[in-house]
């Protein structure tokens, strides 16, 4: 099992067992923090959206 790109590895027996049990939960940190990321540019993105929506209604109201 090696660290980033295997310049660095445990090579005993205590220090495998440690980062088996270290990557776990930061699999599920990482995870948690790609999908703020994305609910952020999801959220923002909405916005722009509705704000378009909103924009292209009041143009069109007021025209009649």
């Amino acid at each position: 099992m090696t660290i980033g790109y295997g310049d660095y590895s445990f090579h005993t027996q205590q220090g495998r067992i440690f980062a088996m049990i270290w990557i776990i939960p930061n699999c599920f940190v990482f995870s948690s923090f790609l999908s703020m990321i994305y609910d952020y540019f999801q959220r923002r993105n909405n916005l722009k959206n509705l704000k378009n929506q909103l924009t292209t209604v009041d143009l069109a109201e007021s025209r009649t």
